[in-house]
């Protein structure tokens, strides 16, 4: 098990002193350092032929959170969307489809969303796991809702669990700190899960997401590559399909894994045209997209778009 955090205990401290100059400093300098990688990414991708494959694929197979944090228009007071659960059989035929293609990459269960919120988690999760042998299977949570047993749940099921540790002083939240304790009294039982704890600022302020972000709007129109439409695709609750997370509300609407192959739908007419705009102006021919400052889920992408690069298997670091 990790546990870490923006540059320790002083950035946590910093990004609550000064949040909007901490967001443009590591803004500026992700887009610096990724700039080279998704260019050549991009490059490659455009120039394969055949049918292609997403680096990851996130399920919001509930569209609901219970956190608070003041940068996500997701938080409990600020969405405004009815509750949602995936039906088993969108999520089951997306599944296959995945198989049937041979997806061997990142497959990430959540999107805007709290994943343990899900009554039907463990049987999705065992679900992925039986089809899917190859892919890195991800939960991103807040982990309120991630209990000691529910952690033993997971194990076999889950290559990787990221717990962000939400909080407005830096420490571990204590049901947190049982799941450290656990772990680290049993480092065996969790040899084949990475496990990692993000003690995180609540109330930062990070990317725009679209301007959709509650505690910071868009203001100018963004040049820069984005590299989502080349990468990602993401399944919401009711199999409709978008490219990114900042797509809060759903705006971008690729069509829906109820009528449609998943991989189909990566390799279709909708995301080509995205894709085309992305190369002729640096952002897909959208409103939320082109006023945008999301740079694509700093270092763990870039690892994953490293990796592709090099003919390695693209999963996140």
């Amino acid at each position: 098990m990790k546990i870490r955090s923006f540059f320790g205990k002083p950035g946590f401290y910093l990004q609550k002193a000064f949040p909007r100059f901490c967001a443009y400093c590591y803004l500026t300098v992700q887009k610096s350092v990724q700039h080279p990688y998704i260019k050549r990414y991009i490059r490659n991708f455009s120039a394969e032929k055949g049918p292609k494959l997403p680096l990851c694929v996130s399920f919001e197979t509930i569209n609901k959170c219970n956190g608070t944090c003041a940068f996500c228009p997701a938080n409990t007071a600020f969405d405004k969307r009815e509750r949602t659960v995936m039906p088993p059989e969108i999520f089951d035929k997306a599944i296959d489809d995945l198989k049937n293609a041979g997806f061997n990459a990142n497959l990430v269960m959540c999107i805007n969303n709290e994943p343990l919120l899900d009554p039907l988690l463990t049987e999705r999760l065992e679900k992925a796991r039986r089809a899917l042998p190859d892919a890195k299977i991800q939960i991103y949570t807040n982990g309120s809702l991630l209990t000691p047993e529910k952690l033993d749940e997971f194990r076999g099921l889950v290559d990787k669990i990221i717990i962000n540790n939400y909080t407005e002083e830096y420490a571990l939240n204590k049901n947190i700190r049982k799941l450290v304790e656990k772990v680290n009294d049993e480092p065996e039982q969790f040899s084949g899960t990475q496990i990692i704890v993000e003690i995180r600022y609540r109330n930062a302020v990070l990317s725009n997401r679209g301007g959709l972000s509650p505690n910071k709007k868009a203001v100018r129109q963004q040049k820069y590559p984005c590299v989502m439409p080349f990468s990602d695709i993401a399944i919401y609750s009711d199999g409709s399909v978008g490219i990114c997370s900042c797509d809060f509300s759903g705006v971008l609407t690729l069509g829906n894994v109820k009528e449609s192959n998943v991989i189909e739908l990566f390799n279709g007419e909708k995301y080509a045209r995205m894709r085309e705009s992305v190369i002729k102006t640096g952002r897909p021919d959208c409103g939320i997209c082109e006023v945008c400052d999301f740079v694509g889920r700093s270092n763990t992408r870039l690892k994953a778009i490293k990796r592709k690069i090099r003919g390695e298997r693209p999963y996140f670091g």
